[in-house]
Order: structure tokens, then sequence, then C-alpha cells
């Protein structure tokens, strides 16, 4: 029940903010790059997508959601995972991909799950993809998060909204669970057979002081 109400806050927050209206000011170049319209718009973001791709055929279908934002200065494609992710014992998912068009730059990070006595090289990173096994596994989890209280299903249902990320990553006798938040950090182990919580750890993230001159990036596509 710990992180009920830290949820339901965060969704009426997220439930406020602006939509993008002709209110943003934007740069010359900002306005003609958001009149190409959305699809032109993650073509030419694909571009560098595939720098990360290992020669996997790359589309905006490989990823769980494409969102195009701006904050007036500039236009971010951003190529986003599902935001629960199952990880199986030494794998390397390639993580959430940012493409800043006006900059003609991007950045990514990786989503490992590698073996404590990892005696082999370092697998590539691929992009997400979920086996029935892992479906399962990853349901497995959430059921027994629900169960025990320590998220609510509407909570989980909630993540994409809330902007949270959980990442469950097998391990030999248990899974471990993290979730990054803007309010919070959390993370436990499921045990593989019980379904049990244990070493549960949470925390809360202080809000980040106010800047006149940061300007929020809004999605517009």
């Amino acid at each position: 029940m710990r992180l009920l109400l830290i949820s339901a806050f965060a969704l009426l927050i997220t439930s406020c903010k602006p939509s993008f209206s002709q209110d943003i000011k934007m740069t010359k170049e900002v306005k003609e790059l958001v009149a190409l319209g959305k699809d032109s718009l993650i073509q030419l973001a694909l571009k560098s997508a595939n720098h990360w791709s290992n020669s996997e055929k790359v589309s905006s279908n490989t990823f769980f959601k494409v969102a195009v934002k701006t904050n007036g200065e500039e236009v971010i494609v951003q190529f986003l995972n599902p935001p629960i992710m199952y990880v199986p014992l030494n794998t390397v998912f390639q993580g959430n991909i940012g493409v800043f068009l006006i900059r003609k730059s991007a950045t990514s990070g990786e989503v490992e799950n590698l073996s404590e006595n990892q005696s082999t090289e370092k697998p590539n990173a691929v992009f997400y993809k979920e086996t029935e096994l892992a479906k399962q596994n990853k349901q497995f989890v959430i059921d027994a998060l629900v169960k025990s209280g320590e998220f609510s299903d509407d909570g989980i249902k909630n993540f994409e909204n809330l902007g949270e990320q959980m990442i469950i990553r097998e391990k030999e006798n248990y899974y471990y669970v993290t979730v990054d938040a803007k309010a919070y950090s959390y993370s436990c182990n499921v045990d593989k057979k019980s379904g049990k919580a244990s070493n549960i750890i949470t925390g809360h993230k202080a809000s980040p002081p106010f800047k006149e001159n940061n300007k929020k990036f809004i999605e517009i596509y």
C-alpha cells in the first residue's frame, strides 16, 4: 500500500499537464520541422536510430512508442521501450533512444542483466522483444506485486501515463525488480516459486529547483 498514494498523486499531476498549442514560442527552424508532420520527423530520426541496430531492420514498429516533443528551440524524437520490461538472464536490450533533430545528435543507453559469474563476452544489445515465456514470467511478477500490496492493479496500468519505468531482471532463484519514477524509486526481489517480495527498498525523490530558463519539452505528436 505504500506506493498507492504516491502513484495517485503523480497521476493527478500528469493529467493536468498542458497540451501542445500555439502558445509555445518556436524558432523558425523548429517551426519548419514541426510543419513536416510526425511521419516525416520519425523517418529523419530513424536514420540515427539505425546506428544502434546491429544489422536489425528498424522501423517505428520496432518500439513500444514513438513520441515527438519540442520546447520551442529543439525537436526530439523518442523511441521508447514499454513501461514494464522483462530482461532474461544474460541479456542486453537497447535502451530508449532520443534523437535531437536541431543539433543532429542522439542519446541512448542499455538495459543489461548479466550473470554475477559472467565468464563469456558480454552479448550485443538488441532491441526489446518478449517471448511467450518472458510474457508469462513478467505477468507472474506483476501479479505477485499486486497480491502483496506493493502496487495496485490500477497503478501498474498507469505506468505509461505516469512516465514510470519498471524493469524485471531474471536471476537464478528470484526476479530483481526496480522502478524508476519522478517522485520515488523502488526495488525488491520476487521469489520465483512463492512470489514473495523481499529486500524491499523505497525512496522519495526531491523535486528539482525551479529554473525560469528551463524550457519543458511538450509532446506534439
